[in-house]
């Protein structure tokens, strides 16, 4: 299938090494977010991060989201203006590249003990690790496996955002070989290209949930990305920008 093309350097580990690199410069970046930061503060910081830990470029840019800028998908511009609130709800989105490989990390975090923010961010965390275990368990095609998702995200009272549908990596950049939307593909899901991307919003208030990794079904590598999505959300203590 065209759609699950790589390049001629393309190697798993190293896919799964990219990935775990992503994975501890996130971790780094959400400890510096602090509140009153605007989002062009917190994208210009992750820049820096993901440079300090050795990242050559980023297939796509850092996209962090404060408030209601969270129910905003990648290609739409976040309302201006916007500063982390000492109660609120944001996601970071990152891209970066390692030893010519492309990771994709995103995940949501609470500011404050507001019970909304807290059980969306819980919410999209539930739902990406049981699509994630269903893909392991099932093997199932991409676009049930979106289909298994709206299901989930409806089960917990949550919208489900269907222009969000994951996409591609690979050896960088992955463009060049093939491209395309894991929620509509008519086939088996390849091993370690394929990016699941869940992204939900409140019923009621203007917030929303992000979660995604790259699916790996390697006994091992399935196995680290569970452990590292088990926690059902993240709170950051963020300490006001002075």
């Amino acid at each position: 299938m065209s759609e699950q093309l790589v390049g001629p350097h393309f190697n798993l580990a190293l896919m799964q090494k990219a990935q775990q690199q992503g994975l501890s410069a996130w971790a780094a970046i959400a400890k510096q977010i602090r509140v009153g930061m605007s989002e062009a503060e917190a994208n210009a910081l992750a820049l820096v991060v993901l440079s300090d830990f050795g990242a050559e470029t980023n297939w796509h840019p850092p996209i962090i989201r404060f408030g209601a800028n969270s129910c905003k998908i990648y290609s739409e511009a976040s309302d201006p203006g916007v500063r982390l609130q000492k109660s609120d709800i944001f996601f970071i989105d990152l891209g970066p590249v390692f030893e010519g490989h492309e990771a994709d990390i995103g995940a949501t975090f609470v500011v404050g003990d507001a019970p909304e923010h807290k059980a969306c961010a819980a919410a999209v965390a539930t739902i990406f690790q049981q699509v994630a275990m269903h893909w392991q368990k099932t093997g199932c095609h991409g676009d049930e496996l979106y289909a298994f998702a709206e299901q989930q995200a409806l089960a917990l009272g949550y919208q489900f955002n269907q222009e969000i549908k994951g996409h591609r990596l690979g050896d960088f950049p992955h463009r060049l070989y093939a491209n395309g939307s894991l929620g509509d593909l008519t086939g088996p899901v390849r091993d370690g290209i394929w990016v699941l991307e869940i992204q939900i919003r409140h019923p009621k208030l203007p917030i929303g949930g992000f979660m995604e990794q790259v699916l790996f079904i390697a006994a091992e590598a399935a196995q680290w990305c569970l452990e590292n999505v088990a926690a059902p959300f993240v709170w950051v203590n963020c300490k006001a920008v002075v």
